[in-house]
């Protein structure tokens, strides 16, 4: 569906929204917290509005509970019932994290929330791109839930709850338009939507939610690249693991393939990683491509620097990794970074558990998004292709 208005239209109107300014301080905690308000003063609403949810139970009382256990959100009906709510507004929801969440509740000892009717809900700006009943899930979105809120606006007889009610279902419409905004053509598009000068980043940075889209177009990214590996037939058999936790790849099993997206040092990001060696004392080893910003990456990860370091030296020496002539066919520019004489990597440690060292080129502004993620598919499976001789060559390490 086409948006029905301009970007500048929107950004008049969140402008002047108070709520929508509120809001930017933690958006999907602000969320919660607005529901939770809801529930406190239009209890019977909250109730009817979630009915649906738990099996058409009518309830008589609800309690929230909220940033619980890392759920954003729970209601509990007459405290036998338990909605465990999973509110995502900056980023698409992410199957994985879904699984997780379901398996951790499923298997609770946790006094207050074992011997309860467990239902899971995701409410989310963006509509999953995975089938969610499959995994025990329903879905929410903001415009339906945004619905009930117009059609109770109407019957609320305090004046200043109608004016908040008014002014936060306006704001969700416009950041419904916003959504309808993000969209990928993997056909015909350029990778430059990273670029703060191109609209509507630009307009949508001024507002302070140019992560909400950026964050949701290189979720897109990193699902269509997940979506290759699946029905790719040369890694059909491996193991797939769709995460939004970049740390999570130390317990991945070997010979496993990984597939993210995130933010890191305010630039966004996709990648996807090979889990080439796990056999513990900090000896793990993945390797793998990611794309942040204008930089097409290609790393080393292990928990030991020194490991790290020579492992990366080694299958640079033997032109094992580390070779980008396939992206820069395309892009023309053959400049690897880093540039310095001396220095053959940068580094960086992430979280402060493991180093993340990696060679890149510049893509600039003349690949296509197809390309792009053609060439990362290509690169992993390169990599995964050379497996033995990458072994054979660090076996001495």
């Amino acid at each position: 569906m086409k948006p029905t208005k301009s970007i500048l239209t929107i950004s008049n109107n969140l402008t002047t929204s108070p709520l929508f300014n509120f809001s930017l301080g933690s958006k999907e905690l602000f969320h919660s917290d607005f529901i939770y308000w809801l529930s406190r003063n239009y209890q019977d609403e909250i109730i009817r509005i979630f009915r649906k949810y738990i099996g058409g139970y009518r309830a008589k009382t609800l309690k929230i509970l909220r940033e619980k256990n890392h759920i954003d959100l729970m209601i509990e009906f007459d405290n036998s019932y338990l909605l465990i709510i999973e509110n995502k507004i900056k980023s698409l929801p992410n199957k994985e994290q879904l699984n997780i969440t379901k398996q951790e509740f499923d298997n609770t000892k946790e006094k207050n929330f074992k011997n309860k009717k467990k239902f899971y809900l995701l409410l989310s700006l963006s509509e999953p791109l995975f089938n969610i009943e499959e995994i025990g899930w329903q879905f929410i979105s903001y415009k339906e839930f945004n619905k009930y809120l117009k059609l109770k606006r109407e019957t609320v007889k305090d004046k200043y709850h109608n004016r908040i009610l008014d002014d936060y279902c306006n704001f969700v419409s416009d950041l419904e338009e916003i959504d309808n905004l993000i969209k990928i053509d993997f056909k015909h598009e350029f990778y430059n939507f990273h670029i703060y000068n191109n609209e509507p980043l630009k307009t949508l940075k001024d507002l302070r939610i140019h992560d909400l889209y950026l964050k949701k177009k290189y979720s897109i990214l990193a699902f269509n690249l997940c979506e290759k590996v699946t029905k790719d037939k040369f890694l059909k058999d491996f193991k797939i693991y769709h995460s939004s936790n970049s740390s999570d790849w130390k317990d991945y099993i070997e010979n496993s393939v990984w597939v993210n997206s995130g933010f890191f040092h305010q630039s966004p990001l996709f990648e996807i990683g090979y889990i080439i060696k796990s056999n513990g004392k900090k000896r793990n080893l993945a390797m793998g491509i990611q794309v942040q910003g204008e930089y097409y990456t290609a790393f080393v990860l292990s928990e030991s620097d020194d490991y790290a370091i020579k492992v990366a030296e080694c299958l640079y020496d033997k032109k094992l990794f580390f070779d980008f002539s396939g992206i820069t066919k395309i892009t023309k520019d053959t400049t690897e970074y880093p540039i310095r004489d001396n220095l053959i990597f940068r580094h960086y440690h992430r979280n402060n558990e493991y180093m993340f060292l990696y060679r890149a080129v510049k893509l600039g502004t003349g690949v296509k998004v197809k390309q792009l993620i053609e060439n990362t598919l290509t690169n992993i499976k390169l990599i995964i292709s050379n497996r033995t001789k990458i072994l054979n060559a660090i076996s001495k390490i």
